[in-house]
């Protein structure tokens, strides 16, 4: 190891300057950085005397010798390398010049290194500045677009506000004399409510007289009482159902006889409560008399007001219930054709039903004519002929196509008709068409 270390010894100045010789007449080659410190090291002692070299560092396996290298001054090796540290002692100031230069130096990169971070540091937050500076402008700008547009419609609902008052205004300037502001002490849902409990009313009688009724015997109807009956009939359920009736005046069908039972029963609950009056037959014509003449010489918006205004104060007073004969008289026709009759014993059973439906048709009448007064509702009964609309009907069994002629109606319907606007159905009217009848005929059979 001493051989080793010996042999790697420091080259003497006589060495340096042949090596130099020679690297003129050589292709130069990169230096080594221990070599250039060599060289600066001769350059000093050139210029300020002899100095005392310090000892190169021994090199063993790659490693450096840390222990050779330490500094005899201070005795530490933290700044290692091919000269001493600071701390060494250096009469002339060579070693502390050149180490305050390096360390002036590093100090100086580092002051450079931080500026720049610095200033990029500054530059990155003068960008978020200005991105905050310009979202904060289009807030501002939005929150200026948002309140010209409150603005803007704030002054429409106003607007609005006038015209709807100043409508309000024109409708009660433009409504007749004999009509009055009061508020309307019902609901149509009550009214939808009732006609419904009639139409169950309706069908209930008529099953039960479907059930109960029985053939007549042989001879007790003459030939002439049974056109007569046929006549009223035909007025009672129309030319299609009638007809129908009468084919199967041989062989009796439960279902056919009890829809034409129901048919005549809404069509005089139907008379009823669009009559006029009931105090009077003959107040009753002369009503019609006038109606007829004024919806041909008049409006016949203006024939329909009048008509509606009379009949309102006309039923106000009108506390008169048509007898439940009535009902049984209507029906008996509908019997006849069909060469049925009920038993005697059925007769009081039947005339508490028929008087329950005459009561809820008194309370309708008054209900629609007086107890609504906003608007103008009215009982609706389709009768033979009229074209279907899905509107207004609906069929009783099977399907229908619009525009199909109508055959009967089974239940009643009601309909709210408001001035300027198109008629609106709360409940549709059941109805039977050519094809319902065939069908029913067809599963009977």
């Amino acid at each position: 190891m001493q051989v080793l270390a010996w042999s790697l010894r420091w080259p003497s100045w006589s060495d340096i300057r042949t090596r130099q010789e020679t690297s003129s007449t050589i292709t130069p080659r990169r230096r080594s950085s221990s070599f250039s410190q060599s060289l600066n090291l001769q350059q000093t002692h050139e210029r300020f005397g002899p100095t005392r070299l310090p000892p190169e560092p021994v090199v063993l396996g790659g490693y450096r010798d840390l222990q050779r290298d330490r500094c005899q001054t201070c005795d530490h090796h933290e700044n290692a390398g091919p000269y001493p540290c600071q701390n060494a002692t250096d009469p002339q100031g060579v070693r502390s010049a050149f180490f305050t230069q390096q360390r002036r130096t590093h100090e100086g990169k580092s002051h450079e290194s931080n500026g720049q971070r610095l200033h990029d540091e500054v530059d990155r937050l003068r960008n978020r500045m200005d991105v905050a500076d310009r979202r904060r402008n289009d807030a501002e700008q939005s929150a200026v677009a948002a309140k010209a547009d409150r603005d803007h419609w704030r002054n429409e609902v106003r607007k609005r506000d006038e015209d709807i008052r100043r409508l309000e205004q024109q409708t009660i300037d433009k409504q007749p004399p004999l009509q009055t502001a009061h508020p309307d002490a019902l609901a149509e849902r009550d009214v939808v409510r009732k006609v419904e409990q009639l139409n169950e009313e309706i069908f209930q009688l008529a099953a039960l007289m479907a059930d109960w009724a029985i053939p007549l015997p042989d001879g007790q109807m003459s030939e002439t009482d049974r056109r007569t009956a046929y006549r009223k009939a035909r007025v009672m359920l129309g030319d299609v159902l009638h007809g129908v009736m009468r084919k199967a005046r041989d062989r009796r069908n439960d279902a056919i006889l009890t829809l034409s039972l129901q048919a005549a029963v809404c069509r005089l609950c139907s008379n009823q409560m669009s009559r006029w009056t009931r105090m009077s037959e003959e107040l009753e014509s002369e009503l019609r008399t006038v109606f007829d003449a004024m919806r041909r010489s008049e409006d016949s918006h203006v024939a329909d007001e009048w008509k509606r205004l009379t009949t309102k104060h006309l039923t106000r007073d009108d506390n008169h219930q048509p007898p439940p004969d009535d009902v049984l008289r209507a029906i008996d026709p509908v019997l006849q054709a069909g060469s049925l009759s009920i038993p005697q014993d059925k007769h009081s059973l039947l005339h508490d039903e028929a008087t329950s439906i005459m009561k809820l048709c008194v309370e309708l009448r008054h209900d629609i004519h007086v107890g609504i007064t906003s608007r103008h509702l009215e009982v609706t009964l389709p009768s033979c002929g009229d074209t279907y609309a899905s509107a207004f009907m609906e069929v009783e069994e099977g399907k229908v196509k619009e525009g199909e002629s109508v055959a009967a109606c089974v239940a009643l319907g009601i309909v709210r008709y408001n001035e300027g606007a198109p008629p609106h159905g709360l409940l549709k009217a059941k109805v039977l068409v050519q094809s319902t009848i065939k069908n029913i005929l067809a599963c009977s059979t």
